[in-house]
């Protein structure tokens, strides 16, 4: 009742509840007046699209013949007053007649819907002006009324009254079509001021809060406003309109005052999370940390009009927030692979991001800056080369990490083959576990001397896979490496996956190529790479706290937060997607390790350095062709420019 009569009427109808309205002329009979047009309802989620017609949360009568309700006096429920019919606000005398009774063949009581026609019936004066002042608060940051919830005695009364009978009548000449008050306001002379006037010391001292608007107020941009807008400029923003919603990465430390922290989050698939935030599902015990530090609306009841603050955390989340990070970073990719010139790139990132061209000093402080930034990275790479040397002479001869190693197939070892070289089993005898193929005629083939004369499994590409024995993950940290081959250049494929159709398919892990020959890893993490055309070591490693990919020792991508919990005891497969019966790999494996855990850095680089010395052409493999995804200190210097950029007032402030 509060939220339909606060959102659409401009009505404080709740202070009625107990007692007739202080202040504004609503009996407390009205209250429970209101109260019966949803008495019937139950709230009903989106598996019920029969009854509702389409696919969303909505609320539905539970039967047409609803039980009557009371008024309670003075709001007691123990002290019943006389049955209550529904019926409308009962000062708007015009609307003020009695609802339809229901037919025999209803199936629900028509009472919200015949409500909902009387709020945007022509003779409502409300609604239409609410509608109106509300447009114009979008645009302006505050509306005619600024008390934009209460149109009542104790709110603000409108600064440009014949103003705002006028926009709400031509919102109903338009028959209820918004677009016309929106094309009105934009080509305004009104909104089309600058935020500097001329004579604004004059101006001020007359109306020093721009109730009379003499200039355009400034005005910072919304919490959804701000991620979508880093979106855009990465080239990420996934355009798909409706559906359902998406759940967005929250890291760990935000997760800490949950009490059921395993299964209280599991966010979306990085395509859906790049959508615009009008679809993030937001609970009310956990806002998203960079949207709640600038003021993302109270979602525990109506919001009219957000909270402005600028505060001191809105620049740190902006300086340290990872999804600011990857997506400045992002922004730096896109710039940087239209030109290698640096005084091009910066000033085409500014265009996008400021919506204007950079002044001669602003571009030249910039390539300056970028300059400063790349000596920085080059001094760091060298220390940590310097120390990574000195600890590598240190170290005792490389060997396999074993702890909770739970698979570990090499191509050179116990197979099982019939005469024509077709792989029947391939064990890992030490943990028993094999790996077979569905039948004999789905076996991949043997291939001798496949890398630095080391045999390989190999996979056609149209229907060949094997199927592991037993459960290989038992959590949602872990490490998979291994040695192989693709010869395709479009579609996905995979190496490693536990996919089904059956229930595990956004949250399933798997590990394979896409188009481009990107590396993609679950469907919560965007593809990244490519890859070379020769054989390569991959490696993909996901804790609590981070995700990594890497091609050899180079890392190719990585997000602050590990995967959400998994489904992980579906059948494990190599070679395709899972029982999808496609994606199926075109290449060989050579060898794969995984590890029920997440490895640290130095046990990584010693599997790292037993690959190497066994498959030395990948290490030649990794410098060469991978120079297209190393981020050197000149694309971190660049990405340093435009992460400045997303932190700039200029972005998020609209004059």
């Amino acid at each position: 009742i509060h939220v339909t009569s606060t959102a659409f009427l401009g009505l404080t109808v709740k202070c009625a509840r107990c007692h007739d309205h202080k202040f504004d002329p609503i009996p407390q009979i009205d209250y429970y007046r209101a109260a019966t047009i949803f008495w019937p309802g139950d709230l009903i989620g989106n598996t019920d699209e029969k009854v509702k017609g389409f696919d969303a949360y909505g609320w539905t009568d539970r039967t047409a013949s609803p039980d009557p309700v009371r008024l309670l006096k003075k709001g007691n429920p123990r002290d019943l007053g006389d049955v209550i019919e529904p019926g409308f606000l009962s000062v708007i005398k015009l609307l003020d007649t009695p609802f339809a009774s229901p037919s025999s063949n209803d199936v629900d009581s028509g009472r919200r819907f015949e409500y909902a026609n009387r709020l945007i019936n022509n003779k409502n004066p409300l609604v239409a002006r609410v509608i109106a002042n509300r447009i114009w608060q979008h645009y302006f940051g505050y509306g005619l009324v600024r008390s934009v919830n209460n149109f009542g005695y104790k709110g603000d009364l409108p600064t440009h009254p014949k103003l705002l009978d006028w926009l709400a009548s031509e919102l109903i000449r338009n028959n209820w079509n918004m677009k016309p008050i929106h094309r009105l306001i934009l080509l305004s002379r009104t909104y089309q001021q600058d935020s500097v006037h001329p004579e604004a010391k004059r101006m001020f001292a007359v109306d020093p809060l721009n109730q009379f608007l003499w200039r355009m107020n400034r005005r910072r941009l919304k919490a959804e406003a701000i991620r979508d807008t880093f979106l855009v400029l990465s080239g990420d923003l996934n355009f798909q309109m409706g559906g359902r919603g998406f759940t967005p990465d929250v890291s760990e430390e935000a997760l800490e005052g949950l009490s059921k922290q395993a299964g209280a989050w599991s966010a979306s698939t990085f395509d859906q999370q790049s959508r615009r935030a009008a679809y993030m599902n937001v609970k009310r015990s956990l806002v998203p940390p960079l949207i709640a530090n600038f003021d993302f609306a109270d979602s525990t009841r109506p919001c009219g009009q957000r909270d402005l603050t600028i505060v001191a955390p809105q620049a740190l989340a902006l300086m340290n927030n990872h999804f600011v990070h990857e997506q400045s970073s992002r922004f730096a990719d896109r710039i940087s692979s239209q030109s290698q010139d640096i005084k091009e790139s910066v000033s085409t990132a500014m265009r996008f991001a400021l919506g204007r061209e950079p002044s001669t000093n602003e571009i030249r402080n910039a390539v300056e800056f970028v300059k400063e930034q790349k000596q920085t990275f080059e001094i760091t790479r060298k220390a940590d080369r310097l120390l990574s040397q000195a600890a590598n002479s240190k170290k005792a001869p490389l060997e396999l990490p074993t702890e909770r190693m739970k698979l570990h197939l090499e191509a050179g070892k116990n197979l099982v083959m019939d005469e024509a070289k077709k792989i029947l089993r391939w064990s890992d005898k030490k943990r028993n576990v094999f790996a077979t193929p569905a039948s004999q005629r789905l076996a991949p083939n043997f291939l001798l001397n496949a890398l630095d004369q080391h045999p390989a499994v190999e996979f056609n590409g149209v229907d060949q896979f094997l199927e592991i024995n037993a459960q290989v993950l038992e959590s949602a940290e872990f490490t998979i490496v291994f040695v192989g081959h693709d010869n395709n250049q479009t579609g996905s494929r995979e190496f490693f996956s536990n996919w089904n159709r059956n229930g595990n398919s956004t949250s399933s892990v798997f590990l394979g190529l896409t188009d481009g020959r990107s590396v993609r890893f679950s469907d919560q993490f965007r593809a990244v790479g490519p890859v070379g055309q020769r054989p390569f070591l991959m490696s993909a490693v996901t804790s609590k706290s981070r995700l990594s990919l890497y091609i050899g020792r180079n890392e190719i991508g990585h997000r602050r937060t590990g995967l959400s919990d998994r489904k992980l005891d579906t059948k494990y497969v190599l070679g395709t997607q899972g029982n999808f019966g496609a994606e199926y790999l075109k290449g060989w494996l050579a060898e794969i390790i995984v590890y029920d855990r997440a490895l640290s850095k130095r046990e990584l680089e010693s599997v790292w350095g037993v690959m190497e010395a066994k498959y030395p052409s990948i290490t030649t493999e990794n410098s060469s062709t991978q120079k297209a995804v190393e981020q050197t200190p000149e694309t971190l210097a660049f990405a340093s420019f435009c992460h400045v950029l997303f932190n700039s007032n200029e972005l998020i402030f609209v004059d």
